[in-house]
């Protein structure tokens, strides 16, 4: 059976959230399982707009 698993968060510090994406975040999820890593930000989406989502 496969799942997909969202997260939404809104980092403080923009930046430190992108660099840790290749360097932390894919390795930590593909290490217990995962087949394939997103990261999206939202750009443009009114009260979402900043918000990223990890899906994996």
């Amino acid at each position: 059976m496969t799942y997909v698993i969202a997260t939404q968060l809104k980092p403080t510090d923009r930046g430190a959230l992108v660099a840790s994406i290749d360097s932390m975040i894919r390795p930590k999820l593909e290490a217990v399982g995962a087949d394939y890593v997103v990261v999206q930000e939202g750009i443009s989406s009114g009260s979402q707009t900043g918000m990223f989502t990890v899906g994996s």
